[in-house]
């Protein structure tokens, strides 16, 4: 006993007296009874991120497993399980959990969703998520109902997303809204898919001009919008892939695009490098109802015409294999990037064969082949021509192009058209502005139709990338508007690549020439409006979209044509083979286990790149190359003579649709499209027509849609500029907007006007202006007053009817959507 002391402060030691043989402790006294007093799991969780009770020992919390993680044996499993608190117990606080994460670790106690449990154990955050590290466990009851709650996004603006989110941590919600796959590309590398309540998100560029202050703000908006779904583990490239159920197969895919309502979940806070919030699938009822609402197809949609030409990136087609030294390029000192085996090269051809064939396009320029004299071209055109027959497909002979390990190609169809001359190439040499040791030089082919006789020029591109790789300087580093790195480069490239072709550089004395390619740059992005500025007209509207990054759909593969040429396209088409599918599905073979070598994959068309392909149609000599409506030669000497006896005219008119969802009534957070139409009902072409059209300021502005030309957004104030319209020409206009707030006045007012010159030189001016009674007189019940007229407002737009201002050719409709 006189070793047996205090240790206090106070006073020497206190030495104890007697010895004992032995003594007991009560410091823990158990977790009682099931049904006996127990602190709720609102009051461990408190108001806010961190958890009231972080660092408390020995709490007791009573609830609902409403998922089941444990799985000891499987290590990368989430060893643990959520419980949620009991309906009858659940606080009435709407900033509180009501539920929380038992971790286990290497725990023994079985428990099953549904049962009611008792747990003791040391409360703690763990990556921002509030959980308990259990001291001990009992199943109270099994079989008990779990009641998910009823969640809807997006995240309200000004609301963060953890102010939103963090009061359902740990609990079982249900997602009551449709929900759509915006990305799927680390679904085989975490298990992971991000999900929208948007419908598919553009790129801020695609549909808006770069902007340092719109930029920050639209990725604001787009995170807000969204979820991840979760597998519920913690390993890298598992198997199985749970998503879609029962897994990822090459048959069974999960494209971008695909939709889901009524999605269930535990909502899991470990955000983790993507910033998001997780929904957790319960392990007993797998996430279903996945609806394909981005199928996938056999070949491209119908582009019309009598020639087709595509544009494909085909990722990296290196008949050297990459076994590891750097022997490729020009110089035999670059990396390899293609396939690592022959295994994987078969893997490859096996994919990028059937999607060309099924193709079938005339002509076909290609980016990201091996820069080999002949070696790669005439590997792919060999393994065409076995498919699709002796003599289909032959390619145009350049040689290397440049110093990059990469380059530009030209395939074609010899039975179709016939190349016409020599092929020219645009680089530093030919003009400084283009930097070839940043962007692949450009590739120009003149053609000859074999039936017609017409001549045309292809002009293949790919230029700089916007990763930050090399050392951008000034203009070329990312100025945060959303045209990331390089801008500067890829601008002063187009500007030079305009310059060029106005040199005709293939001699073919025809003015039709189509770009094409991977220009690395969205449709309001400074490199494309470059170009249409400089007459080209874009054929892919910024609704369309070739490459999918971040879960943003855009443009990086381009058509455009020269004004001429434009007049002669039939269509254009995007075929989505690659971007929407799960990267898993390609040709290589890392990163999956044996069995998912075999099941991800299938010698199809899809993914067989990570570009989707580009096919434009055309009707040559469909559109008098001198420029004027007649089909004389001209022998009139260009003075007009026999011209004049019919003057062309430009005679525009405009309309307007505004388009609200099913059962809208235009409240705040609904959706507004605007379809404005514009037609050329005169005799002539109309050059430089610009629509102008400002929207209230109750709506917000969230992207707009030209088929052709460009588009540019300021404030409330859309801007289309259609480089011309022809005779007979219908183009429709598309506004996307929300409603941010009920009109002062009860009613929505918009203008769209209208400029544009006709070939005799008048200007012609019209416009479309539109009032549609709008909700400032909805009560908050939700149903009319009845005491005022004025109120039968809804009934009104429930029957599609509006109000109609009418001026010139302009008019105004309400329609609804009839799904």
């Amino acid at each position: 006993a006189a070793n047996v002391y205090d240790n206090d402060l106070d006073d020497p030691p206190n030495y104890m007296s007697d010895s004992y043989g032995n003594f007991t402790s009560a410091i823990n006294t158990g977790s009682g009874n099931c049904g006996d007093p127990a602190t709720l799991i609102s009051t461990v969780q408190g108001v806010g991120d961190g958890g009231s009770m972080n660092g408390t020992d020995d709490v007791v919390i009573e609830g609902i497993v409403v998922g089941d993680y444990q799985d000891w044996g499987t290590p990368d499993y989430m060893r643990g399980f959520f419980v949620m608190e009991e309906p009858a117990d659940q606080d009435a606080n709407p900033l509180t959990s009501e539920g929380i994460f038992i971790y286990e670790g290497s725990g023994t106690t079985d428990v099953s969703e549904g049962d009611i449990v008792r747990v003791q154990g040391d409360v703690t955050e763990y990556n921002n998520l509030t959980e308990m590290y259990d001291d001990s466990i009992t199943v109270c009851s099994s079989g008990n109902p779990m009641v998910p709650v009823a969640v809807t996004i997006p995240v309200p603006n000004p609301q963060d997303a953890v102010d939103f989110w963090e009061p359902y941590e740990g609990m079982l919600v249900t997602i009551t809204n449709t929900l759509t796959v915006a990305e799927n590309y680390n679904l085989a590398r975490y298990g992971s898919v991000t999900l929208s309540s948007a419908g598919r998100q553009s790129q801020y560029t695609q549909v808006n001009s770069p902007s340092t202050s719109g930029y920050p703000a639209y990725l604001d908006q787009v995170a807000r919008d969204r979820i991840v779904l979760d597998d519920y583990r913690g390993d890298q490239n598992p198997d199985p892939l749970i998503h879609p159920n029962p897994e990822l197969t090459a048959a069974n895919t999960l494209r971008s695009g695909t939709t889901i309502t009524g999605m269930t979940g535990v909502v899991y806070q470990n955000t983790g490098w993507d910033n998001y919030y997780r929904i957790q699938p319960r392990r007993t009822l797998p996430v279903t109802g996945w609806v394909d609402s981005n199928p996938r197809t056999t070949a491209p949609a119908n582009v019309g015409g009598t020639l087709t030409v595509a544009s494909f990136n085909v990722l990296n087609y290196f008949t050297t294999i990459d076994s590891g030294p750097d022997i490729c390029g020009p110089g035999g000192n670059l990396d390899c990037r293609g396939a690592d085996s022959t295994t994987e090269f078969q893997r490859q051809y096996d994919k990028l064969v059937p999607a060309i064939v099924a193709m079938d396009a005339d002509v076909v320029g290609l980016m990201e082949i091996e820069n080999n004299a002949t070696a790669s071209l005439d590997d792919l055109v060999t393994r065409l021509n076995g498919v699709a027959g002796p003599g289909t497909y032959a390619y145009i002979n350049t040689g290397t192009i440049g110093t990059d390990a990469i380059k530009v190609g030209i395939i074609y169809q010899p039975a179709s058209v016939t190349p016409v001359g020599s092929p020219a190439i645009l680089d530093s040499s030919v003009d400084p502005l283009f930097v070839d040791t940043l962007n692949r030089p450009a590739l120009a082919q003149t053609f000859m139709e074999n039936s017609s006789g017409e001549t045309f020029t292809v002009v293949v591109n790919h230029l700089k990338s916007k990763n930050d790789s090399g050392t951008p300087t000034g203009g070329d580093l990312d100025q945060g508007d959303g045209a990331s790195y390089y801008n500067e480069t890829r601008t002063n490239a187009a500007t030079a690549l305009g310059n060029w072709l106005a040199t005709d550089p293939t001699g073919s004395g025809d003015p039709d020439f189509l770009i094409i390619g991977d220009l690395n740059a969205y449709a309001m992005e400074t490199p494309i409006t470059t170009l249409t500025g400089m007459g080209f007209s874009n054929l892919v509207p910024t609704s369309g979209y070739s490459y999918v990054y971040d879960g943003m759909t855009g443009n990086m593969d381009h058509a455009l044509a020269s004004s001429s040429m434009a007049a002669q396209v039939t269509g254009v088409t995007e075929w989505h083979i690659n971007t929407d599918e799960p990267r898993a599905l390609d040709y290589n073979l890392e990163y999956k286990s044996t069995g998912q070598q075999t099941t991800f994959y299938n010698a199809d068309a899809y993914r067989a790149s990570d570009h989707d392909p580009i096919v434009i149609g055309l009707s040559l000599g469909s559109a008098p190359p001198d420029g004027d409506d007649d089909d004389d030669d001209d022998s009139d000497g260009g003075d007009g003579s026999s011209d004049d006896a019919s003057i062309s005219i430009f005679d525009p008119a405009i309309s307007k649709i505004g388009e609200l969802p099913a059962g809208g009534l235009g409240l705040p957070g609904e959706q507004l499209v605007w379809h404005v139409f514009v037609s050329n009902t005169g005799s002539g072409t109309g050059t430089n027509v610009v629509i102008s059209d400002t929207l209230r300021s109750e709506l917000r502005v969230d992207s707009a849609d030209t088929p052709r030309g460009t588009v540019s957004i300021n404030g409330q104030t859309v801007t289309f500029t259609i480089p011309n319209i022809a005779p007979g020409e219908t183009l429709e206009l598309l506004i996307t907007t929300t409603v941010i707030s009920s009109p002062a006045d009860g009613q929505f007012t918009n203008v769209a006007t209208l400029n544009g010159t006709g070939a005799d030189g008048v200007t012609v001016t019209e416009s479309a202006t539109g009032v549609l009674q709008g909700t400032s007189r909805l009560p908050a019940t939700g149903y009319p007053q009845d005491d005022d007229s004025t109120s039968l407002w809804w009934l009104w737009a429930a029957l599609g009817a509006l109000m109609l201002v009418v001026l010139g050719a302009g008019s105004w409709l309400l329609r609804r959507k009839n799904a």
